[in-house]
């Protein structure tokens, strides 16, 4: 066999290996544009399995939008239904929708998958890890090198235009970024006032006076209502220590009232059409930010209660105790 024959072979062995594509991309930084570029479409390009390995490799070198998300997950289903069109407008892009199970659980199986791109499992959630998944669903475009290029909720005008820059692209030319833009530790947290829950349409503030934990949520994501029901463990363990501010995407008020009623001494702020989260560049719920006394943040993450009473810890300077802490209730 000659040396020409044994690259060839060689090389499609390492196409089929394509696992790499999800599992060793990097986070990457940049600024987004939003110079309108002319739209490239790659030939088209189909996949009828149903694992994640098959579709990267159907894929490779192409850019793919996935979104991890979950059966019961309102916001899944909105999306899902949205990339319907986009899987008929750029047939040389890899779509699909992954449903990752909850830590510790299994995923809730589609018994009739009626989209014409394809239904996958991330069963380990193998996947989730190496994307740093959190918040049900997330959109994730990666580029033909398998970094992600964006992730965040799913808008169709946004999608389309990031889509369509990717694909101009000239190999070798500076990459563009879509990511979100969360306040940096330091930053001035920015002021807002918002309704009350409760309050007869009064208005409340938040003035930037900490030590305080600001907690953005939305009844629409199970996982939000999950872990922040139990905030009453933190207030009770920091009583008078710190101060807590909720803010709620959901307007519903009977839905509101129901969940709320078991907690007793928070005050709620609603923010349903998101003008106050966007200041925090909010992409998902729950997540915090940690004010301190200055009225800088000084961290912010993804809110469940042990991320929360570390962020609290650290706002006192109780890192000393904070291993210590950190699992307890």
């Amino acid at each position: 066999m000659n040396s020409t024959k044994k690259l060839l072979i060689f090389a499609a062995i390492g196409i089929v290996a394509v696992v790499v594509v999800v599992v060793a991309f990097v986070l990457p930084r940049g600024t987004p544009t939003t110079t309108p570029v002319p739209m490239t479409t790659p030939p088209a390009v189909t996949y009828s399995g149903d694992t994640a390995e098959g579709f990267m490799t159907a894929f490779k070198g192409k850019p793919v939008v996935l979104l991890l998300g979950m059966v019961g997950c309102s916001n899944t289903a909105r999306a899902t239904e949205g990339l319907d069109e986009f899987s008929k407008r750029y047939p040389g892009v890899g779509i699909a929708r992954m449903d990752v199970p909850p830590p510790g659980g299994t995923a809730t199986r589609i018994s009739l998958w009626e989209h014409p791109y394809p239904y996958l499992i991330d069963d380990g959630r193998a996947v989730a890890k190496k994307l740093n998944f959190f918040y049900y669903p997330t959109l994730y475009l990666l580029d033909g090198d398998g970094e992600v290029r964006f992730f965040g909720d799913f808008q169709a005008p946004s999608l389309a235009k990031m889509i369509d820059e990717v694909l101009a692209e000239k190999k070798g030319a500076e990459k563009k970024f879509f990511l979100p833009k969360m306040l940096a530790a330091g930053t001035v947290a920015p002021l807002f006032s918002a309704p009350v829950l409760g309050g007869a349409g009064k208005t409340a503030a938040f003035d930037g006076k900490g030590p305080m934990l600001l907690v953005f949520t939305s009844l629409d994501c199970p996982f939000s209502s999950a872990y922040v029901k139990d905030i009453s463990k933190l207030k009770d363990e920091f009583t008078d220590k710190v101060s807590f501010l909720l803010v709620e995407r959901v307007a519903d008020q009977a839905r509101l009232d129901g969940y709320y009623a078991n907690l007793e001494g928070f005050t709620v702020l609603l923010d349903p059409k998101g003008d106050n989260s966007s200041k925090y560049g909010i992409e998902g719920f729950p997540y915090f930010y940690a004010i301190g006394a200055d009225g800088k943040v000084a961290s912010s993450g993804p809110y469940t209660t042990e991320s929360g009473r570390k962020a609290i810890m650290r706002l006192l300077g109780m890192e000393g105790a904070e291993d210590a802490a950190i699992g307890a209730g």
